[in-house]
């Protein structure tokens, strides 16, 4: 849409272009406050400039009440930190990147936008692969190569979130739950609700396509049937579609008034609740606001929502290790997400190989990072598609996997050269449907016929803090026992003797 000639006029250019010019507002109206500039108007606009990391953040670092409040990965510390720990990409000591760098923009359009929002400025790709600073799209190691089509590069490459910066004296905490019920005085002077801060906050995974579900205003509001409560804000996407990928969210509560006979939920009246304090009154004001009946009954619902992290990336050195996420679950859960056995491993060996035993050796894929490496590096081999074994479908990756077997990486995320797959990064995809269209190939071997019965995909999603199972059977994982001879062992030798 083309914006009016008054648009234009209530547009303050300064506020992008001058990182010394300040206003303030006066009976709502905002005009310059030349008290607390340090250079005058007429020096303002005589020495205008393009965009810093200053002038952005003075806006995006302060949503939602305070600094990082909001979205966790955005604190004023950005603009000078010197750690480049803390960010790789805009510390003074990194890259010193603007933010332009990454978000493109086309006459006053700024490309790029969180999951949890709708509008986008500009409908151009915000990653690493439209930039020049990745080139060769590669990492040291083929094993970690194999993870960039479905896995987004922060996932590995921002450990966790609100850090705190070195060398500056502010907490980059981020809110993690407000609750409207009861207020609490802000450093502004302002009152605003309760909330509950946290620093290193570790990442929810969910797989996401660029689509978002959002809740709109007056619309009835459900239950998720997967979380069990109230979302305002989800990522689209499963491991089945081959259009998402895993990325690192955000995940954040809220306690809010839901009115009970409309069950729709009630936006509190911010002026009056940042002034008083007095949670019913700014209820009630809100429903008004509506066009509702202000005396409509409500309770208190909890909320929730997803919003994408995309900065904080630590130097390649702190990126997560193989053994992080494959045979533990203290960074992730991979069952959650969708990558747990159809069945038990007796119920999934069976179906190919007639004289499995469980007395033959236990294995588990999830017991170790030796085991996970040694199982996919056999079954690969054999060009088997994943829904062999699991309930979604992959092709054969070919990939070659670190020869370790000690439980550790030969390989990880650290030795990335230029990771830069091919839209791993980008936050305002256009919109997908969650469809899978991977091919499924047959397996050569003929002791994996009985698993052509067993291909197919089915659409499942998780996050790493839910418990709720994403496959059809309960998979019961049994420990690997290494001192043992192993059906894996003898596959393997008698694989070799079939070549």
């Amino acid at each position: 849409a083309t914006p009016s000639m008054a648009q234009l006029n209530n547009i303050d250019c300064l506020l992008c272009h001058q990182d010394q010019y300040k206003r303030k507002n006066v009976n709502g109206v905002f005009v310059p406050d030349t008290a607390n500039m340090t250079i005058s108007m007429d020096e303002a606009a005589i020495t205008v400039h393009e965009p810093t990391r200053t002038a952005c953040l003075q806006c995006h670092a302060k949503g939602g009440g305070g600094d990082n409040y909001k979205r966790g990965d955005m604190p004023l510390s950005l603009a000078s930190t010197t750690d480049k720990n803390f960010d790789v990409h805009m510390a003074t000591t990194g890259e010193n990147m603007d933010c332009q760098k990454c978000h493109k923009e086309d006459d006053h359009r700024i490309a790029g936008r969180g999951s949890d929002l709708r509008p986008t400025d500009l409908e151009a790709t915000v990653g690493c692969s439209t930039s020049k600073c990745h080139s060769s799209m590669r990492h040291d190691d083929s094993a970690i190569d194999s993870h960039s089509s479905k896995v987004a590069c922060q996932t590995c490459h921002i450990r966790t979130f609100a850090r705190n910066a070195a060398d500056t004296p502010a907490t980059d905490a981020t809110e993690i739950h407000r609750d409207w019920r009861e207020g609490q005085l802000a450093a502004n002077g302002q009152i605003h609700p309760k909330n509950i801060m946290a620093n290193n906050v570790k990442p929810w995974y969910r797989f996401w396509s660029g689509q978002s579900s959002v809740y709109n205003l007056g619309d009835p509001a459900m239950v998720d049937p997967e979380m069990g409560i109230y979302l305002v804000s989800k990522p689209e996407g499963s491991i089945a579609d081959t259009n998402s990928k895993l990325y690192p969210f955000k995940y954040k509560t809220s306690y809010q008034p839901l009115a009970t006979q409309l069950k729709i939920l009630v936006p509190v009246d911010t002026s009056i609740f940042f002034k008083t304090g007095d949670s019913n009154a700014a209820i009630r004001s809100g429903l008004q606001n509506m066009g509702k009946n202000p005396n409509e009954p409500y309770s208190f619902v909890t909320t929730a929502e997803f919003q994408l992290i995309t900065h904080e990336v630590q130097p390649e050195g702190q990126a997560l290790q193989c053994t992080d996420c494959h045979g533990t679950t203290a960074q992730m859960d991979m069952k959650t997400l969708g990558y747990g056995l159809k069945g038990t491993e007796q119920q999934v060996c069976s179906s190919c190989h007639d004289d499995y035993s469980a007395n033959s050796g236990e294995y588990s894929y999830t017991a170790s990072y030796a085991g996970f490496t040694d199982m996919h590096k056999e079954h690969d081999r054999a060009e088997m598609d994943c829904n062999k074994c699991h309930s979604f479908s992959r092709p054969s990756t070919g990939a070659t996997y670190p020869s370790d077997s000690t439980g550790s990486s030969t390989g990880s995320s650290s030795n990335a050269k230029n990771n830069d797959d091919d839209d791993h990064h980008d936050s305002d995809k256009s919109s997908h449907s969650s469809k899978n269209t991977s091919a499924s190939k047959s397996s050569k071997d003929d002791e994996h016929k009985k698993s052509s019965s067993s291909a197919g995909s089915t659409s499942s999603s998780g996050s790493s803090a839910t418990n709720s199972s994403t496959t059809s059977w309960n998979s019961t994982p049994v420990q690997y026992k290494p001192s043992q001879p192993s059906f894996l062992s003898w596959f393997a030798s008698w694989w070799a003797t079939r070549k």
